[in-house]
């Protein structure tokens, strides 16, 4: 077949000119050539009021602690905010293992919670006996 009789659709798919084609794109319809894209300058004219996306998605997990570190996150570049809960007992969180054990990492007390905004991975340890370690994360996408 010659490409006389052949068109692309999509650009990936070669598909016969015979078949129709039921999902057209608008360049299709109006049969006006595509236009390659342009740098457009945009200034601000003084302040620009902006709002914060909310979160779409995010989930409920207990982690039991002891005194030796445990990864309780590792990377999410979907997360936006985690928040860590233990009723019992104070807990140590941080970036990696070796924080976490050698206590050169966040202390956090019982009872109260603990927000945190970040993508990385989080390892946690009790302070002194088994803890519940409550994780609450929110998503930016699902």
């Amino acid at each position: 077949m010659s490409t006389r009789h052949m068109r692309m659709i999509n650009q990936d798919k070669v598909t016969p000119a015979h078949e129709p084609n039921i999902h057209p794109e608008m360049h299709d319809l109006t049969q006006e050539p595509i236009a390659p894209p342009c740098a457009v300058l945009v200034q601000h004219d003084g302040p620009v009021t902006v709002q914060e996306m909310p979160t779409v998605g995010g989930s409920f997990k207990n982690h039991t602690l002891t005194t030796t570190a445990v990864q309780i996150l590792g990377k999410d570049p979907r997360r936006k905010r985690i928040v860590l809960y233990s009723k019992d007992q104070a807990f140590w969180v941080g970036s990696s293992s070796t924080d976490v054990n050698s206590h050169w990492s966040g202390y956090w007390p019982a009872g109260k919670e603990l927000p945190l905004y970040g993508r990385g991975e989080y390892w946690a340890a009790s302070d002194t006996a088994t803890s519940l370690l409550t994780v609450i994360t929110e998503n930016w996408a699902d």
